[in-house]
């Protein structure tokens, strides 16, 4: 062999050293070798293409998921991750992640587990070994739902037994909580009936109700159902009077009786009970009850009342 020379794209013969093609497209490589007495090899020719780009990875982000205004991305444990990673000349070899720094992983859809702050880096390299630099994406795992509470406004008592008593006219109040994604909405219903979209509610209906409630948050984690029974209590007491000896009703129902005649309230109330029962004379101060006398003399006005 005198020599050997190759040429790129039809360009000038070179004297053959090994080389490179630097420009990535589709190239022919022809090269041929020549003797000491002048026979010339028939061209051979190489149709190769460069290859200088790695591929392209992009994430997708499965249900149930949630950006927040400031553009934080929330999942639950159950959202699934998909990477696809495109090519153009030689194909994707391999895609691989790897979560919070761990060691890389070949990709294949995948969930995180565990609540908290992520990170999640991922990459792709060619059949030619052109490495996609690493991309990373950050995400909270939220696995647990919402806690909702409720307040019950005035009127209001509760027995010594634990029972609550209302009137048609208390509010309920109901409050959540979410320390990741955000509360999304809070419901309520009355007696097993529809559930409704809260807000502040009385019950009117006199008698015993039972309110559920719950709320759920931006990735659909749903708080389970909590309950509160109530009765409710829109009719007060009945008070009866009952005059002592001695007393004297004359023909036209005059009532008479004398300083020392003793006067008794009894109030009776079905529902949350009698809280206080209370008596005025003559349009004068409600005193709370005790049995009591009337000594002044003359015509007079009992005023008589419980709560």
């Amino acid at each position: 062999v005198s020599k050997t020379e190759y040429r790129v794209d039809g360009g000038a013969w070179t004297l053959y050293a090994p080389f490179t093609i630097a420009a990535e497209e589709s190239h022919t490589i022809t090269y041929r070798s020549i003797d000491n007495v002048g026979n010339i090899e028939t061209e051979k020719i190489a149709t190769v293409i460069v290859d200088n780009t790695p591929p392209v990875t992009t994430v997708a982000t499965g249900e149930p998921k949630f950006i927040s205004a400031e553009g934080t991305l929330y999942v639950t444990g159950n959202t699934v991750f998909t990477l696809s990673s495109s090519d153009n000349l030689s194909g994707v070899s391999k895609t691989e992640y790897r979560v919070d720094g761990g060691a890389w992983t070949l990709y294949a859809p995948f969930t995180i587990t565990s609540e908290g702050t992520h990170a999640i880096d991922y990459r792709s390299a060619d059949n030619v070994g052109n490495i996609e630099t690493t991309k990373s994406i950050t995400v909270i795992i939220d696995n647990t739902p919402p806690v909702t509470a409720i307040s019950v406004g005035d009127p209001k008592h509760t027995s010594s037994d634990g029972t609550l008593y209302v009137t048609g006219s208390t509010a309920f109040t109901l409050s959540a909580t979410d320390n990741l994604s955000g509360v999304a909405r809070t419901e309520y219903r009355l007696d097993s009936g529809a559930w409704m979209t809260y807000a502040p509610f009385s019950i009117p209906s006199e008698g015993a109700h039972s309110i559920e409630y719950r709320s759920a948050d931006n990735v659909g984690n749903i708080e389970g159902v909590k309950t509160r029974s109530v009765i409710v209590d829109n009719t007060p007491p009945v008070t009866t009077i009952a005059v002592g000896d001695p007393k004297f009703t004359s023909t036209n129902s005059i009532l008479y009786i004398t300083g020392s005649t003793a006067f008794t309230l009894s109030a009776i109330d079905n529902l949350s009970g009698v809280a206080s029962t209370e008596y005025r004379i003559d349009g004068g101060t409600w005193k709370a009850y005790a049995p009591f006398t009337v000594p002044s003399e003359g015509t007079h006005t009992i005023d008589y009342r419980s709560a």
